[in-house]
């Protein structure tokens, strides 16, 4: 804690330090996540154990939309049920990131209006 600041709402701490809020990064975790499983870079997890890709040609938005999948284990069915909604509502740029490095930083720029506000 910062000495002077602990009297603060944390919305207003946020703006201080220029920081996302919690709920914010346990999101953009599973995002980066999802990322990597739908572009191999994850070894740990095979994309259709977890979510199918939706190719219907009427969606809106990028091509890459999933579904969830029929998951055995609850774990991951909890993981894909919460990650499924925001990946679908990424613009396609922030979807179609050629590396790692520009989805986080496309992603990040996507959030910024509501960057500061906690859930």
């Amino acid at each position: 804690m910062v000495k002077g600041l602990g009297t603060l709402p944390y919305e207003s701490r946020l703006l201080t330090f220029d920081l996302f809020p919690l709920s914010y990064k346990q999101l953009r975790g599973d995002l980066i996540l999802t990322y990597g499983i739908m572009n191999n870079l994850d070894r740990c997890f095979v994309p259709d154990d977890l979510f199918t890709q939706a190719n219907t040609p009427t969606l809106r938005g990028h091509p890459l939309k999933l579904r969830s999948g029929k998951v055995k284990i609850d774990g991951r069915k909890f993981f894909s049920s919460r990650v499924v909604a925001a990946w679908n509502a990424l613009s396609e740029e922030v979807d179609l990131s050629t590396c790692a490095n520009s989805f986080m930083s496309r992603l990040d720029m996507h959030q910024i209006p509501s960057r500061h506000t906690a859930v």
